[in-house]
């Protein structure tokens, strides 16, 4: 099955491949959230999701899958190239409508490194759902008068990762692909900022628990007693 994809890399239309698991996917996310516009719109109305967005969730879709070598999820397109080669897929006459450009002399250059950890990639990025964030009811509320560090705080949250804050580009070392993306805002109280930071925190707490079960229990005792418990 082939999807048309309009204005894609380089400003080209181009047919590309739709699995049909990809598209069982695109179907439930299309009966629970019911996009109008964009199938994927970002936080701002009116615009696409933000290229951060799927790299974030590759990134966390890889730790859960326990894969620690250094992937972007720019892997996935020469790991798709690797089934291709692996499927004895005749790519010399898909390629022009497939990729815009001939693709053989990528796919032969595809490093054994990548056939390694494509399996497990396999799993990864089969379809990514944008929730609600916090940024976004701060965008549609209005608070009563905040102190300086609240005000400040409110004000950036509802900035990070917009063209308000500016943006960086990060280019891949292996195609020379340039990715735009929103600076973030930094703020200590950021949600999108302080993600990581809080699951390195989990973790690091995680690694100091005994490998036993652990029970939290809760019960009152008699008002006697307080002088000595508190």
């Amino acid at each position: 099955m082939l999807i048309r994809v309009n204005h894609g890399k380089g400003d080209k239309d181009r047919l590309t491949i739709l699995s049909h698991e990809n598209l069982k996917l695109l179907r439930l996310y299309w009966k629970q959230y019911r996009p109008t516009g964009l199938l994927f719109p970002g936080p701002i109305e009116g615009q696409p999701m933000s290229t951060k967005t799927p790299q974030t969730v590759f990134q966390v879709a890889r730790k859960k899958a326990g894969i620690t070598q250094p992937v972007t999820i720019h892997t996935l397109r020469h790991s798709f190239g690797t089934h291709l080669l692996e499927n004895n897929t005749d790519t010399t006459h898909r390629s022009k409508s497939l990729w815009g450009t001939p693709i053989l002399h990528r796919l032969q250059s595809i490093s054994t490194y990548q056939r390694n950890i494509s399996p497990q990639l396999k799993v990864l990025l089969m379809g990514v759902i944008r929730l609600t964030e916090l940024q976004d009811i701060f965008k549609h509320v209005k608070l009563k008068p905040l102190s300086p560090d609240q005000a400040k705080a409110f004000h950036m949250i509802r900035l990070c990762r917009t063209s308000a804050l500016g943006s960086h580009a990060q280019v891949c070392k292996e195609c020379g692909s340039t990715d735009v993306s929103f600076n973030s805002c930094r703020n200590r109280n950021c949600p999108k900022c302080q993600h990581s930071v809080q699951e390195e925190w989990v973790e690091a707490q995680m690694s100091k628990l005994l490998p036993v079960g652990y029970f939290h229990v809760v019960f009152t005792i008699p008002h006697e007693l307080n002088s000595l418990v508190l």
